[in-house]
């Protein structure tokens, strides 16, 4: 790898922060798709709809917007995973989006927060794999609603008997 020079330095440095800075504003305006939705202010700016509000307004692609108001609608009512999406993006909730309930939030938020996406989707894997287990000819279910301690507390299942 080449060294760079002190001007090359500061192209890339001004070129990286303004990336990052990006990657904030997007976030910022994911948060605020879905009132933008609900109050249909696209329309009121005269555009033909969201994604085209989006989109020229702050660049977003149509997958970016679906996904987008997907999470945060499965989100809304869960404030421990919507601060994860202030800090990290909803791309780092979107595993946890569906499985997540107002009494687990504050673990899968930190689950989402101090994991990757990768090892959070294997994770998740996982848990779905080991959710429904044989034990003692009984159909056993794991909830998977956090104790303190992060233990696992395990309820059987009245209707395989």
């Amino acid at each position: 790898m080449k060294k760079l020079s002190e001007k090359d330095r500061r192209l890339h440095q001004q070129f990286s922060q303004y990336g990052k800075n990006a990657r904030e504003w997007m976030r910022k305006c994911v948060l605020l798709l879905p009132a933008i939705e609900r109050n249909r202010i696209w329309e009121k700016k005269r555009f033909l709809d969201i994604y085209e509000y989006a989109g020229k307004l702050a660049g977003m692609g149509h997958k970016t917007v679906n996904e987008g108001l997907r999470v945060m609608k499965k989100i809304e009512n869960k404030p421990e995973l919507m601060k994860v999406v202030e800090e990290k993006g909803y791309l780092a909730v979107r595993p946890v989006a569906c499985i997540a309930t107002e009494e687990n939030a504050s673990f899968w938020a930190e689950k989402a927060r101090i994991m990757s996406v990768h090892t959070l989707e294997t994770y998740i894997r996982e848990v779905k794999k080991n959710e429904n287990l044989m034990k003692n000819g009984k159909l056993i279910s794991k909830n998977y609603l956090m104790k303190s301690n992060n233990s696992y507390s395990e309820t059987i299942n009245n209707e395989s008997q």
